[in-house]
Parts: structure tokens; sequence; C-alpha cells
């Protein structure tokens, strides 16, 4: 406590004097520039969540004293500090975009990239008649009666109708029409068919 007070005797300090000596002692106060220096570096890491990221980018910016400032910093360094550089790019793009449309955007294309990386296949529909050789009434009527199934799925039980199976393993209903083709049975037009929320 000297230590402290010196030059001057604790005895000559009040009691509050004293606390707020032990206090600033303990508890220094924090430089701006270097708590802002911080935030600034903050960028989202491999394999962060972007609610991970905007969590820990707030907590930075609790000792910035950002005041009326705060969601238009804590906006630009959400988006500056996005390891997705395409998402990145999709922000940018738009204008006088705010602190929660940003983050908004950006969770929404977060779900939608994690979306496509989970499904295990593209879903195919068949968007025209099967075309088929004179003579292939049966391969007509497969086709037909497989119609709700995707397109890949119902070539391949087309052609097993007639016992002619195709490869085991087929990458796409393109594949499917090329390999039947290829034999003479039956050619489909195909289109591939794609489908497509976090506190802020």
């Amino acid at each position: 406590m000297c230590d402290l007070c010196a030059p001057a005797d604790p005895e000559t300090k009040t009691f509050d004097e004293l606390v707020r000596l032990v206090t600033d002692h303990l508890e220094p106060q924090r430089s701006e520039i270097a708590e802002r220096h911080m935030f600034r570096l903050r960028r989202q890491r491999a394999g962060e969540s972007m609610t991970e990221y905007l969590q820990d980018l707030k907590h930075l910016a609790t000792t910035c004293n950002f005041g009326t400032m705060l969601e238009e910093n804590l906006r630009d360094q959400f988006v500056s500090g996005l390891a997705n550089s395409a998402m990145r790019s999709r922000i940018f793009a738009e204008k006088n975009i705010k602190y929660k449309e940003a983050v908004e955007l950006a969770l929404a294309l977060e779900a939608a990239e994690r979306h496509a990386e989970q499904r295990p296949q593209v879903q195919v529909a068949t968007r025209a008649k099967a075309y088929i050789e004179p003579g292939q009434d049966d391969y007509r009527r497969a086709a037909q009666a497989h119609g709700g199934l995707g397109a890949t799925q119902a070539l391949a039980r087309t052609v097993r109708v007639q016992g002619a199976p195709l490869p085991r393993q087929l990458h796409s209903a393109g594949d499917a029409g090329s390999h039947i083709g290829q034999k003479g049975v039956v050619t489909l037009i195909t289109t591939v068919m794609s489908a497509t929320n976090v506190d802020i």
C-alpha cells in the first residue's frame, strides 16, 4: 500500500482514494488503440461457424469504446474478416447494407452452402418425353410407369424391363441417357433441378 501511495503517506488518503488506487493497480485501464487493433485483426478461422465468429467480434468490441458507431464497425469487420471470399464479394455488392442485413445475408449464404455440401446427390427431374425407336413399346410403358422417380432411376428400371441393365454406377441422368442411346434403346432429354436461421 505504501508503494501505491508513494510519495504520499497512506494515512493521508481517504478510504475511497485507497480503493481507487488498488483497483487501478489490479485492473489497469485498457488502451483503446490496442483494443481496437485486436478487433481489426480478428478474422474468421478455418472451420469456425458464422455465429461463433460474430459472437467473438461482439465480445472484442465491448472494450473498443465505439459508442454510436458500434454497429457500423461490427458490420465492416464482420464482412472484411469472412473466410469465404466469394461470400464477402457478394455482400460487398450490396449498397448501403446495414449491420443486421449483412449478418442475415451471410448466414443465409452459409446455410445454402452447407445444404449444398450435405445433399447426397442432385435431384434430377425429367422435363421432356422419351423418344423411343419404333417397336420399343415396352420401354415407353416402363418409362411412363416410373415417371415419378428421378431420371436416373427411371432410366435404369426402363432398361431392366428388357433385361439390359445399366452399369452399376452412373453419376448423372446424362450418363444414363448416353449409355442407353448407345444401345439404340431410348434417349431422354433431362434438366437438372436444384433445390435449395440464427439469432443476430
